[in-house]
């Protein structure tokens, strides 16, 4: 229905809202967009009408949002299946792909009738102080029975994602309120974690059997539900000052309130190393983290309101509060946006800047290591001048590498590639790579690659020289050679696992012969445009 993606904050954002969305394998595809606003929409959530009969669709998905996320307003919206009878396929209400830390990234008070799964996060969502949180949403299921080989999963966390480990309401410096979601109570699961590693604490108001995630017949898996003695009054009142975009009287008053909240938090941040007592030390720690919080509300707003403020009435830099925010991910959108405006010292600066200053963990530096590969693989044409969305072949042959990749590189990679009209959706369920539409299966590159579907797959980097070799597994080791078109062969590399890298930055630009011979199958060639 629609996609969005922003790669640098001074183009705006969007706001959606009373619309209403049928007939779409997706409903809304946001990619590494922040500042958008999606409310009071109906998405009827169904395959389209001419993919019924396509046996590799097997889902059909209201709101995918993925890559990097910081703040966005997604409530009041109505999911709903209303046929009589219960469909083939899976239906999915809201997905999560990647979104990080944000900034008080919430899905709150949408309802969800007849979903197979009303919430699916995959990957990074955040975990600790501000990652994704869903609020005072509501699940139910209209069908007397369901089969058994349908699986009802209100809230679903796949294997190795996650959201944030406390589920519970803290838009309030006060002690914080439940969840208030209301659970479908009918064949499955209310909340499924499958990764007991990272245990979610579920805060849900004991005084309702229908918030209970043990309630009817519903299990659960992942969670410590733990009950409180008041509901959420916050499900059924506007708890923020203004509605984004705000008034210029409004936001003044969420400015100075942010700076007022980040001087005390500031404060007690550098007191907290003097405390000796454990005790104190909690108290301490736990008004430091609610403070963060209160300060990521605050800025969400002021970015929110600069972002959807077309008529240019506010003065301040959205930049300038990107920075104020001091936040990983607005830190990193901020050197993204430095990036692809052409301000390479700028971005430089402040990417060498971004590990110390959030001290990432080596999960993070992994990632902002391939984040920089792909800005890499696109850097030098942008330098000379030429547009983003005019990139070269070769160019866009090596960012295929991270076609089918659900993580922010890859949400990165595909958003470019999106740009210069090769239109990748990725395949993040878990299931097959052909099993949902877009997954990358419906666009044949000019890469190296054989007539055939081969196994072995081929992604060359022009810009760092660096050609890349996937192997499956039965096919390791392996042996690759490289000719030129006289058939003089100019290298020989041992490939011992699926992803191999071969160095050819020293090879002029030109037309060479890729020869892969595995250690079980046929020996299988390939042709490989060099344009560095």
């Amino acid at each position: 229905g629609i996609y969005a993606n922003n790669l640098t904050p001074n183009s705006g954002s969007f706001v959606v809202n009373n619309n209403r969305f049928k007939a779409c394998n997706i409903g809304l595809f946001t990619r590494s967009t922040s500042d958008f606003f999606f409310e009071d929409n109906g998405l009827y959530v169904s395959l389209a009408d001419g993919c019924e009969e396509n046996e590799y669709i097997h889902e059909a998905v209201g709101v995918t949002l993925s890559g990097t996320t910081a703040g966005f307003t997604f409530r009041g919206n109505y999911f709903h299946y209303d046929e009589a009878t219960m469909p083939e396929d899976s239906l999915i209400g809201v997905e999560c792909i990647n979104l990080s830390e944000g900034l008080n990234n919430q899905i709150k008070g949408n309802t969800y009738e007849n979903m197979f799964t009303a919430h699916r996060a995959i990957g990074n969502n955040g975990y600790f102080e501000d990652g994704l949180v869903y609020l005072c949403d509501s699940m139910a299921i209209s069908y007397s029975a369901i089969p058994e080989e349908i699986e009802i999963k209100d809230f679903f966390v796949r294997q190795g994602g996650t959201i944030r480990q406390n589920q519970q309401d803290d838009n309030t410096l006060d002690a914080p309120l439940p969840t208030g979601n209301i659970f479908s109570g009918i064949g499955g699961y209310s909340f499924y974690n499958p990764d007991t590693s990272q245990i979610i604490n579920y805060l849900y108001y004991g005084g309702s059997a229908q918030q209970d995630p043990a309630s009817a017949d519903l299990g659960y898996i992942g969670i410590l539900p733990e009950a409180a003695n008041e509901g959420n009054a916050n499900c059924f009142t506007q708890v923020e000052p203004c509605t984004p975009p705000c008034d210029k009287e409004d936001i003044d008053e969420v400015k100075e309130d942010f700076h007022d909240t980040k001087a005390l938090w500031e404060e007690q941040k550098e007191a907290y190393p003097l405390i000796e007592d454990e005790e104190e030390q909690q108290i301490a720690l736990d008004s430091i983290i609610r403070l963060r919080r209160a300060m990521n509300q605050q800025a969400r707003l002021i970015l929110m309101t600069y972002s959807l403020d077309t008529a240019a009435i506010q003065t301040d830099s959205i930049l300038a509060w990107l920075a104020l925010a001091e936040t990983y991910p607005t830190d990193y959108r901020l050197a993204r946006h430095y990036f692809f405006t052409g301000e390479f010292d700028k971005h430089d600066t402040l990417w060498a800047a971004i590990p110390n200053r959030y001290g990432l963990n080596e999960t993070q530096l992994a990632e902002l290591d391939e984040i920089e590969t792909v800005l890499n693989s696109i850097r030098p044409d942008l330098v000379t001048g030429i547009p983003l969305s005019r990139l070269p072949e070769a160019v866009l042959d090596s960012l295929m590498y991270w076609k089918d990749t659900c993580t922010e590189p890859g949400a990165l990679a595909q958003a470019v590639l999106w740009r210069n009209g090769r239109r990748i959706i990725p395949d993040c369920s878990g299931e097959a790579p052909a099993s949902r539409p877009g997954s990358g299966q419906q666009f044949s590159s000019t890469q190296a690659e054989a007539v055939s579907l081969s196994p072995i797959k081929l992604y060359p980097n022009p810009s760092q020289g660096i050609l890349t070799i996937e192997l499956p597994a039965s096919y390791a080791p392996a042996t690759a050679l490289v000719y030129n078109l006289q058939g003089k062969m100019l290298l020989k590399q041992s490939l011992l696992g699926e992803t191999n890298r071969i160095n050819l930055f020293d090879f002029h630009s030109g037309l060479y012969i890729v020869e892969v011979t595995p250690s079980s199958g046929k020996r299988e060639r390939f042709k490989l445009i060099l344009a560095q």
